[in-house]
């Protein structure tokens, strides 16, 4: 979450954490692949925002078991957003 000014100050290529209710590690996960994930009203602008800043598009991170890119998980699922 966040405004777009307010993502360009964070470390964009930073690898989280995704966990459970019981701290159980669910999947790996980075600020594109959230902001991909909202699909809020904003999130075209905050994608961009990312970008510019020096997010990388490119950076595969173990999601939910399968090795993918925010750019991969854009294009398979969420087809309006354009990296």
């Amino acid at each position: 979450n966040g405004t777009p000014d307010q993502l360009k100050s964070i470390n964009q290529n930073v690898v989280g954490n995704v966990v459970s209710e019981d701290g159980s590690h669910l999947s790996e996960i980075t600020a594109l692949i959230m902001v991909i994930n909202q699909n809020g009203k904003t999130c075209q602008k905050k994608i961009n925002t990312l970008i510019e800043a020096g997010a990388n598009p490119d950076q595969k991170v173990s999601y939910y078991g399968k090795e993918l890119s925010a750019r991969d998980i854009a294009s398979k699922y969420r087809t309006n957003i354009i990296i």
